[in-house]
């Protein structure tokens, strides 16, 4: 809770949205690289890429699926939970 403002505004009294997130995180990406190597900018394009994906389709009545690009999505989003997961138990 130290640098609470990081994913918080306190100001307003709500999180801060994905986005901001990613840009707090991508500025101290330094903090996690002794936790996990993988744990860098080409990790959070990943993460960025199911925020694209999910404003996209928050802001669209059509939906078009393709299973094999639901098949790679999938086992980028199961990747980004394990790497999420590690890094969540080692701090």
């Amino acid at each position: 809770m130290q640098r609470v403002e990081l994913f918080y505004d306190t100001s307003r009294r709500r999180f801060h949205g994905f986005e901001t997130l990613l840009k707090n995180l991508h500025d101290r990406i330094d903090d996690f690289t002794g936790i996990s190597p993988v744990f860098n900018s080409d990790f959070l394009k990943k993460i960025n890429k199911f925020r694209e994906q999910g404003n996209s389709s928050a802001h669209t009545l059509e939906l078009n699926l393709d299973k094999e690009e639901l098949k790679k999505d999938a086992k980028d989003l199961e990747y980004i939970i394990k790497v999420l997961v590690k890094v969540l138990n080692s701090i």
